[in-house]
């Protein structure tokens, strides 16, 4: 049987207990509990009407549904709907009242820096369905006593009848969830801007993670958030608890290059002399990048583009940041702690400097 959402059970204390509003950065992608804050909390952007939005949201709960017999596998697909749904990530507090995360920078073995990392264990993550793609007015109409949907798809010969509505409002629904998630940022200015490069590298990274870690596709999820300097590729471990492959990413030095090697080779090229070994496949194909989760990514994704990006991140490495400092910065810090008498201390810490150890 086919069956359709049409109401929300009733919770203990009521909708009204579920319903919040959040402001959402749209320059980073970060969710402010509190739609009062004039700044980012993560990337101290002025949060205005142009970088930022306010929604009235509900925490989706259990739905109850409605039996149709008119709807259609392809219904979907034929009427062009879709929901719009968009990710935000808050940072989970530490206990000196810091933002819980652990930052990183992928050098090329030229030593060129190609990503800022950041790792952030037990984050929280929003997901909000901001309502059907094609209409212009977004979110939903829910009355909010009896958790009656009181607009949603034609039908016809509809036999639902809703109960006479008491207290309207447009919603956007939510789910959150604690996740372990890694953002990695771009310092290309040729990746920043170009979304075919973004979309393409962000497929390929997630298929060399699950190569590396022979993990299932299911148990890590990828998206594209925020804009300009912090547009990001957000990788979280959707499967439950976590399989904690994302930490090891930061924490050990040559990960990154096992996993740029392991993406030059589902994408069809030899790791070492990028020679194609699959012709055939002109864009992408479902061996490599595509697969039935990013269909609306298809027109983006080409192997081609990236093999070079991928070659240099298989020869790269990991650089951990310590306590807000950089590598050249945690050196010199380190080195203006040595005893004034001791020049083994200085040699011994130059010889880690330079060997990256």
């Amino acid at each position: 049987s086919k069956y359709e959402a049409r109401s929300l059970f009733i919770p203990p204390g009521g909708l009204l207990s579920r319903r919040v509003q959040g402001k959402v950065c749209n320059v980073c992608g970060y969710f402010q509990k509190e739609v009062g804050v004039d700044l980012c909390e993560n990337c101290n952007t002025r949060l205005d009407a142009t970088t930022s939005e306010i929604f009235s949201l509900l925490e989706l709960s259990n739905v109850k549904t409605c039996r149709r017999e008119r709807i259609t596998s392809d219904e979907e697909e034929r009427r062009h709907f879709g929901y719009e749904v968009s990710t935000q990530f808050r940072f989970a507090p530490s206990p000196g009242g810091q933002k819980k995360m652990f930052e990183a920078t992928v050098e090329d073995e030229n030593h060129s820096p190609l990503f800022r990392m950041i790792y952030a264990p037990v984050a929280e993550l929003y997901r909000i369905n901001h309502g059907w793609r094609n209409r212009r007015d977004k979110g939903f109409l829910i009355d909010i006593d009896n958790g009656v949907w009181l607009g949603g798809v034609e039908v016809e010969e509809d036999e639902f009848e809703p109960e006479p509505s008491r207290h309207p409002e447009i919603v956007r629904l939510f789910v959150r969830d604690f996740h372990n998630l890694l953002l990695l940022y771009p310092l290309d200015p040729i990746l920043l801007k170009d979304d075919r490069l973004q979309a393409s590298l962000q497929y390929s990274l997630q298929r060399g993670i699950e190569q590396v870690f022979q993990i299932e596709e299911s148990e890590i999820a990828s998206e594209r958030i925020g804009s300009g300097a912090y547009r990001a590729i957000l990788f979280w471990e959707a499967s439950e608890g976590g399989v904690g492959v994302l930490r090891r990413l930061i924490e050990e030095k040559n990960v990154i290059s096992d996993i740029g090697s392991a993406a030059l080779e589902r994408c069809h090229f030899h790791p070492e002399t990028l020679k194609d070994l699959k012709p055939e496949c002109f864009r992408a194909c479902y061996e490599c990048l595509l697969s039935y989760g990013n269909q609306r990514d298809y027109p983006k994704l080409n192997r081609h583009m990236i093999k070079e990006l991928l070659l240099r991140i298989s020869k790269g490495n990991v650089l951990s940041r310590k306590s807000g400092r950089d590598y050249e910065d945690h050196y010199r810090w380190l080195r203006s702690l040595t005893d004034s008498r001791s020049e083994l201390e200085r040699k011994f810490i130059d010889h880690l400097y330079q060997t990256k150890r």
